[in-house]
């Protein structure tokens, strides 16, 4: 099985980023999260308050949502992380301009969590390698992802 890296990004890295690392990774109620495809999710801050832990009332949302919590540390946005990264996700379009700030040729896979999600149910799961159970493993699919959204996002300018 194929790995890739999806890399969360907020502020502080109490909040938003690490409720959506743990989402992705764990899944949501009956829904299995990415950690099952052997697809890395990690979390980072543009200005993370280092140390803390997640905010208490998102993490008990998160939990009410039906996904497992593991310890969580706020952690800064560093270089390392971004290039290794297959998918960048941030929270607000503030976040993705500091990601490229850092690492200016990683804006190509970074995308607001509104864009990708609407880019990925706008392609659908054909275009990104067929349905489950077909030869593309969940980390082909998501670089498929990543290579075919600036297509889509070209050609959604292009309409309006």
């Amino acid at each position: 099985m194929d790995t890739a890296t999806i890399l969360v990004v907020c502020s502080g890295n109490v909040r938003r980023s690490p409720a959506i690392e743990a989402m992705l990774r764990e899944g949501v109620g009956q829904i299995g999260g990415l950690a099952r495809h052997g697809i890395t999710v990690i979390s980072a801050g543009s200005e993370a308050l280092e140390g803390y832990d997640m905010d208490p009332m998102i993490a008990s949302e998160v939990a009410l949502a039906g996904v497992r919590l593991t310890r969580h540390q706020a952690y800064p946005l560093d270089v390392d992380d971004i290039e290794s990264a297959d998918l960048i996700i941030t929270a607000e379009r503030s976040h993705r301009s500091e990601v490229a700030k850092l690492v200016p040729s990683a804006v190509k896979r970074t995308f607001t969590l509104v864009e990708i999600a609407a880019l990925g149910d706008l392609l659908g799961r054909t275009a990104l390698g067929g349905p489950a159970g077909s030869e593309a493993d969940a980390a082909t699919r998501l670089r498929t992802l990543v290579q075919l959204a600036p297509l889509q996002k070209a050609r959604r300018r292009v309409r309006r």
